[in-house]
């Protein structure tokens, strides 16, 4: 099956909402319609704002005029440190593609496209949280397990 990878555009913006909510189901992180909604609300508020500035770049694979699979870059900047002295990481989120394409290498298409955006961008360290299934995609790329992590939810 042939597909194509693309820079999202302002116009994708539905489509892209439509991946993020299949992929918020499949982990289980939306149970019902109305978390649906409200997910789906903030989400398209957040692609019209930051696909707009920048912020948030997506890459997507298109098949026969439909979008099959996406993967977005969040570029932070950061005090640099010695690793990385320009102080730019790049955060990897929302990497879905359709089940029914999957096992078509459309992930590690949309992946090497947000590293070579990332590179070609002077990003010095990319980070990503990985799901199972996507494990063995992201350590082929190079991506090591880090057990350093922590977070604190504020508002959930």
């Amino acid at each position: 099956m042939e597909f194509d990878l693309r820079r999202a555009k302002q116009s994708d913006v539905e489509s892209l909402l439509e991946l993020r909510i299949e992929l918020l189901q499949e982990v289980g992180n939306i149970k019902n319609q109305e978390e649906m909604e409200r997910v789906r609300s903030a989400n398209k508020m957040y692609y019209e704002k930051h696909l707009n500035n920048g912020d948030y770049i997506s890459f997507v694979a298109e098949s026969q005029g439909k979008i099959i699979g996406t993967c977005g870059l969040i570029l932070i900047m950061r005090p640099p440190y010695l690793l990385n002295l320009l102080g730019i990481d790049a955060y990897i989120t929302n990497v879905y593609t359709i089940p029914n394409y999957r096992g078509m290498g459309i992930a590690t298409a949309l992946m090497d496209n947000c590293i070579e955006f990332a590179k070609s961008n002077n990003v010095g360290r990319i980070i990503l949280n990985a799901s199972t299934d996507g494990k063995s995609v992201y350590e082929k790329r190079g991506f090591i397990l880090r057990k350093s992590a922590m977070e604190l939810v504020l508002n959930g």
